[in-house]
């Protein structure tokens, strides 16, 4: 009995030495496993710390390039009445330099809807950053050349057509710069912020034109008008050089995001299939959004240039007697008008309708900009500041709603083309030459005149919000192709105004 015994014993020992080898096994391959998960997570933690250190840095660089790309836009603006006296006949009557001035400044704005639509054609089909840092590229050039040109009085009639040729270089560039910024940075963001996130970018489109006013104003202040003319007007332009430098930081430091898919563009295994983006960006589901946009975009654009870039040069060169200090007052509200967009983009948040705040803006402005301009005209600085900055602040308050709302209005596959041809065509219409016409309506029917231009087109701007597609429940969903073309192929008679806007 005692070897069976013996044996029962020697199996039982075995049988609990292998029982703990194996738990041994057991743990080792627990902390390997943690250990690898462990390698995994830090991974995935560097990529996504990685890729928000990109995005932050793209972000920055995307809204830095609007700052510099709006400065080389505004000085031409803020310059205009040197430029009219170095690049055209002398000694013409009234304001005749002035006009021509403002007529080339608007030249550019022709060309806004061919680079909106060949940038936003790049920024749905090749990427968002490349779109972005072509546009900021084809700016930088041109203002810089512009800095070089030769005057009147030494190549004649070369001189305005040099003129021209960089100009129309310029508008090209910024025809897809802005809205290729501002889909850059919304498709990044929750669109509970849309509101914010688009008026921080038109706020540092503000910050750029401020630059410009003030750089107006110093070079006006310290330079006499001789230095002026000869070569001081020269210098904001040769500045112009620095707003390569975002488009470099985007080029290589940033990565490309992947364009945002909808639901039209699959095909019926589920596959992205191949997009016409031209034709669907001008098919008839799309027809409504362009108009919409057009019109919702012909009041702020003309608004914006009178305030931000005319009514300087109103003050200055047209009133009389001039208002003093009027560059100061300029750059002062441009100044205000950064924190003021900002303040409105929260208020759009909070508020969550923003066809709400469009209207309340737009009717301020239709009766306002009559009477102020009147009151301006009377040669107070005090004045002019305040109103200039009640102007101001209802642009704002129309912008924190307007950019979002047209926005969500197109579907993300053709959002870029769609959005930057409507946005370009209508300032190419109402805004570019904004200027010129309030000048000759000035001469010609007195200092109010211009703002019943804008109460014309505050109409256009609620004509605007009633010709758009039917919204969501809270006024500001966003819409699909196929949504498009199912509310085109509802009842004609069936109406999908504005009822729903002004819940």
């Amino acid at each position: 009995m005692s070897p069976i015994t013996d044996d029962n014993a020697h199996a039982s020992i075995t049988a609990a030495a292998k029982n703990r080898n194996n738990e041994r096994d057991d743990e080792n391959i627990i902390e390997e496993e943690s250990c690898d998960f462990s390698a995994v997570n830090s991974v995935q933690h560097a990529d996504d710390d990685d890729n928000d250190h990109d995005e932050y840095g793209a972000s920055c660089a995307a809204v830095l390039g609007n700052v510099l790309e709006w400065y080389d836009f505004s000085v031409f603006g803020y310059f205009s009445d040197i430029i009219g006296e170095v690049f055209f006949p002398p000694n013409q009557k009234g304001h005749a330099s002035l006009i021509e001035s403002f007529a080339v400044f608007g030249l550019a704005f022709l060309v806004r809807p061919i680079g909106g639509l060949i940038l936003g054609l790049m920024g749905d089909t090749v990427g968002r950053k490349s779109a972005l840092e072509t546009s900021i590229f084809f700016m930088a050039a041109p203002t810089v050349a512009m800095g070089f040109l030769p005057s009147y009085s030494k190549v004649g009639w070369i001189s305005p057509a040099l003129l021209i040729i960089v100009r129309l270089l310029q508008g090209f560039s910024v025809g897809g710069q802005l809205t290729s910024s501002i889909v850059f940075k919304l498709e990044q963001t929750d669109q509970s912020k849309w509101g914010r996130w688009s008026s921080i970018v038109f706020a540092f489109s503000n910050l750029g034109v401020a630059i410009g006013s003030l750089f107006s104003y110093v070079l006006r202040e310290t330079l006499s008008k001789d230095q002026l003319n000869r070569w001081g007007w020269r210098l904001p332009f040769w500045c112009g050089i620095f707003g390569a430098l975002p488009a470099l930081y985007l080029k290589y430091c940033a990565k490309e995001r992947a364009i945002p898919e909808d639901s039209s563009t699959e095909n019926d295994n589920g596959q992205s299939g191949d997009r016409n983006v031209l034709r669907q960006s001008f098919s008839k589901s799309n027809f409504r959004p362009l108009i919409s946009c057009m019109l919702l975009v012909a009041f702020p654009a003309a608004t914006y240039y009178i305030v931000s870039v005319w009514l300087v040069i109103f003050m200055e060169d047209i009133v009389h007697p001039p208002v003093p200090h009027a560059f100061a007052i300029t750059t002062a509200v441009n100044i205000a008008a950064i924190f003021l967009q900002i303040l409105c983009g929260c208020i759009a948040d909070y508020h969550g309708n923003y066809a709400h705040l469009m209207i309340f803006g737009a009717i301020n402005l239709a009766w306002l900009t009559p009477l102020l301009l009147h009151f301006i005209a009377q040669g107070s600085s005090v004045v002019a500041f305040f109103s200039q900055l009640i102007l101001a602040s209802c642009i704002c308050l129309y912008n924190s709603g307007y950019l979002p709302w047209i926005v969500k209005s197109f579907p993300p596959s053709v959002r870029l083309t769609s959005m930057s041809f409507a946005y370009n065509l209508s300032v190419g219409i109402f805004g570019g030459f904004s200027p010129a016409v309030a000048t000759a309506l000035v001469s010609k029917f007195g200092s109010s005149a211009p703002g019943y231009m804008v109460t014309i087109l505050a109409f256009f701007a609620l004509l605007g919000l009633c010709v758009a597609r039917k919204p969501g429940n809270n006024g500001n969903a966003e819409i699909s192709l196929n949504e498009l073309e199912n509310e085109e192929n509802q009842d004609s008679g069936t109406s999908h105004l504005s009822e729903p806007l002004l819940t």
